[in-house]
């Protein structure tokens, strides 16, 4: 997405964090492969919010600009920071958290904050880029904040839309009412042409032999369900049967996070249909990766079907195990809904219908440009539910891509907490 990326190369307007030993601060966050703690700056142990910020080389690139997308690397409290004009103002992303541990953040601005108008390249020989780090606690007993890398991305072409799912509200036996936000277009000048919300539906049974899974709301939540058996290594384990509540045009078929130990593993799913189970699709292992873990979402032709059903196995020469964690759900075609125009940055909401009382949904927003269909993060509160252990890589890599989910007129059931990080 990006045509040119440029580093840190010397020192900004400010300089107020704390480097490591033997650098300079802009030296120790221009790392193409971030080393983490070997180079970082800290903020310093008073209690209060610092900042630094970096000067960066002349551009090489070409073209018309369509965006510029600033990342940092982060352990505890912070910001990005962007300064696009000289002795003007500096403009902030929004604060991130977490556990102290080093994550990576960014932020888009279509067109520069000082002038409301498209980047130029002169714009970016005199940007300067930082992040600001905060020190909580109190006097004698604080915690400084880090980080090991900051660069920013020149972008020049169009992108796909950048989008939220956010929490649904006005649930009841039968319907909830979703709603996204519209984060960016896809650079500046980019039109969104569609948005809209796509529905997933969760099977309403499960034939499952070991009858481990009492309800449906265990696919989301029951780890280390075994149905490969090591001792049979190249063979397929016992199917796993998925039924919908009713007959239902069906595009795509998820299934959520797996695991395989000194093996190598594959699985094969079919869909029922025309009175009898038809072949789907067939995936193999990674050469190589003998442990780790998997998720796949697929897209197919549409099919009108009411169940699936998928079994896993070790590829031959290794001994191991393979399992199905969490669960599978349903992409159904007569459930999504769409419409078109010329849509701002902004958020917008939906009454999502036909829902099944007691059984699960899933839920995203969804954009489209000139690029191509994106889909939303999902995030929620109460009631609704995400849990990233399922959904958050389920689909290929996309930015701003996840999945969200909710339950229409919920039973009493046990729900976790989730925190973003």
């Amino acid at each position: 997405m990006a045509d040119e990326t440029l580093r840190p190369s010397a020192a900004g307007d400010l300089t107020q964090l704390t480097p490591t030993s033997g650098y300079a601060n802009w030296d120790c966050v221009n790392d193409i492969t971030p080393d983490n703690d070997t180079t970082k700056v800290t903020s310093p142990s008073t209690v209060g919010l610092f900042r630094d910020l970096y000067k960066m080389p002349l551009h090489s690139g070409t073209g018309t600009i369509y965006a510029v997308e600033l990342w940092f690397r982060m352990g505890g409290n912070g910001k990005i920071l962007i300064k696009p004009n000289t002795g003007g103002s500096v403009y902030e992303g929004d604060k991130k958290t977490n556990n102290g541990m080093f994550y990576d953040y960014y932020c888009i601005w279509e067109k520069n904050p000082h002038t409301d108008a498209q980047w130029t390249w002169g714009d970016i020989d005199i940007l300067q880029i930082g992040c600001e780090l905060e020190t909580t606690g109190s006097k004698g007993s604080t915690t400084t904040s880090k980080s090991t890398q900051v660069y920013v991305n020149v972008i020049t072409s169009p992108y796909l839309p950048i989008l939220t799912t956010d929490a649904a509200t006005d649930i009841d036996s039968f319907e909830a009412k979703e709603h996204g936000t519209l984060q960016c277009k896809g650079g500046f000048g980019v039109t969104v042409d569609k948005r809209g919300f796509e529905l997933w539906r969760f099977p309403s049974s499960v034939n499952d032999p070991s009858s481990t899974w009492t309800y449906e709301e265990q696919m989301l939540i029951h780890n280390n369900h075994n149905i490969f058996s090591a001792a049979t290594a190249g063979s397929y384990g016992n199917w796993l049967e998925l039924y919908l509540d009713k007959a239902r045009p069906v595009t795509g078929f998820a299934y959520g996070e797996g695991g395989y130990n000194d093996a190598l593993a594959k699985i094969y799913v079919e869909f029922y249909y025309n009175n009898q189970w038809n072949f789907a699709f067939e995936h193999t292992s990674v050469p190589g990766v003998k442990n780790g873990k998997w998720h796949f979402e697929v897209g197919m032709t549409e099919h009108t079907i009411t169940g699936a059903r998928i079994k896993i196995a070790s590829d031959p020469g290794w001994s191991g195990s393979a399992t199905l964690v969490d669960g599978c759900l349903f992409l159904c075609a007569d459930s999504s809904w769409e419409e078109s125009g010329d849509f701002d940055v902004e958020s917008f909401e939906h009454v999502v219908s036909d829902l099944n009382p007691e059984r699960w949904h899933g839920v995203r927003a969804m954009a489209h440009n000139s690029v191509g269909w994106n889909w939303g993060w999902q995030w929620s509160q109460g009631i609704t539910r995400y849990d990233p252990t399922f959904f958050e890589t389920l689909a290929p890599p996309a930015l701003g891509r996840s999945h969200g989910y909710i339950i229409a007129n919920p039973p009493q059931r046990r729900h976790r907490n989730v925190t973003e990080t």
